[in-house]
């Protein structure tokens, strides 16, 4: 029974990579790869002011709400930095062309997970909410600026090598907020929410804001 059960889990894994390895694709040159994350660091404040519509529950007006956050490349490149150090990201110079395994882009897929909400106390609800609109409005800036990326790679026919994906969404988290002023930047924002647009549900709520994942909130 154990052999049997070692070998379904061999069968099964072997299956896996069968169905990840579909074929194969050319790793980017260092100079395409450049040009993409350019292309998508500088669409971060168009995609700043389109993901603008999840701070509505804050209740201002929506480009005010945004410009409180200010430029979001810095953090957005510096996240990006981080998780390209994580899979030990490698590039092509001009006279090299690697074949990797090709890369299911729709498979790179981040969901944001939100918390419990909490069931009593009124002041605690509209603190979460609060929260929950401002995660949002940050996680949707990082698909926005990952789709130009994506798309850009698809368009030159390139991609990287990268680790599977639940290693890759840890190392996605471990790198949220690896840039140096992050926590100082999103208080400065919700307290211009607070003080300068008087947007009162995000009273009390600051203290919290440099949490990624509402970690110890509830």
């Amino acid at each position: 029974m154990v052999n049997r059960t070692r070998f379904m889990a061999i069968v099964f894994m072997i299956f896996i990579v069968d169905r990840l390895a579909t074929g194969l694709m050319r790793r980017c040159k260092c100079e395409e790869d450049d040009e993409c994350q350019a292309k998508a660091l500088n669409s971060v404040d168009k995609c700043s002011s389109d993901c603008g519509y999840n701070l509505v529950p804050i209740g201002g007006n929506i480009q005010d709400m945004v410009d409180c956050f200010g430029k979001q490349g810095p953090a957005i490149k510096a996240e990006d930095n981080c998780l390209r150090r994580k899979i030990d990201y490698k590039c092509d110079n001009r006279s090299q062309s690697t074949l990797i395994d090709e890369i299911n882009f729709d498979n790179l897929e981040f969901t944001f997970n939100e918390t419990t909400k909490p069931t009593v106390g009124p002041l605690l609800q509209k603190i979460y909410e609060s929260l929950n609109s401002i995660f949002k409005y940050n996680y949707c800036i990082r698909l926005c600026y990952k789709s130009t990326l994506i798309e850009c790679y698809k368009e030159k026919g390139c991609g990287h090598d990268l680790t599977d994906r639940e290693t890759l969404i840890n190392f996605v988290k471990d790198c949220v907020g690896a840039y140096s002023l992050f926590y100082i930047e999103q208080v400065q924002a919700c307290h211009c929410l607070l003080h300068k647009l008087h947007l009162t549900k995000l009273t009390g709520a600051c203290i919290h804001i440099g949490n990624p994942f509402l970690k110890g909130f509830i």
